[in-house]
């Protein structure tokens, strides 16, 4: 079973990141994919931000079984106490765009921004974008509850999935002191509760 992410720097009408995405996605069909992007491409306006998102995730959808979308967690001022002036408005805009796209297109919302609300004391010290250890422990038990939901039953086809199981919880076991990004966290964990899927 593969567990994959792509990170990247780059807003949804960026040539570089389509170009990467669809490099990613051109050898593997996944059965899941979790996507998110939304805290780039500030110039974007809603409407052109939608117009892209939607693109996206028509191509994600050609090439896996199932997308989960994720919403845009909150972004706080320099001193982590309020709600970022400049930001928000962009915030709540991209995400009624999320949870119209998702309504229209019957696609699963993982919701990112409600748990952000509650994480304002795992917040990085550099930036109001950016969190914790801590906070992105807690976001990725999120992300892993909304996987879980979603997980489709193995086929009994599945090369490996008797073995498969266990060679994953294992490598996670000996890289547990290195750490995990969000995904992989989620992604691995949700692997070992449900088995037999590739997600993003």
């Amino acid at each position: 079973y593969n567990v994959d992410k792509l990170v990247m720097s780059y807003s949804l009408e960026s040539k570089s990141f389509i170009s990467q995405v669809k490099s990613a996605l051109y050898e593997y069909r996944y059965d899941i994919v979790h996507f998110n992007n939304g805290l780039h491409g500030k110039h974007l306006s809603v409407n052109r931000y939608k117009k892209y998102l939607i693109k996206i995730l028509k191509f994600l959808k050609r090439r896996s079984a199932k997308i989960i979308v994720a919403d845009i967690t909150e972004v706080l001022n320099g001193e982590h106490t309020q709600p970022c002036d400049e930001w928000s408005p962009i915030v709540e805009q991209r995400n009624n765009a999320i949870y119209d796209i998702c309504r229209r297109f019957n696609l699963p919302l993982s919701r990112l921004f409600e748990v952000s609300l509650r994480l304002k004391d795992n917040r990085s010290a550099s930036d109001g974008f950016h969190f914790t250890p801590e906070g992105y422990e807690k976001l990725a038990e999120a992300v892993i509850s909304n996987l879980e939901k979603i997980i489709v039953t193995p086929r009994e086809d599945n090369i490996g999935f008797s073995t498969g199981d266990c060679e994953i919880v294992s490598s996670v076991e000996r890289l547990k002191d290195i750490g995990f990004s969000l995904y992989e966290k989620a992604a691995v964990k949700a692997v070992r509760h449900g088995g037999g899927f590739r997600v993003e």
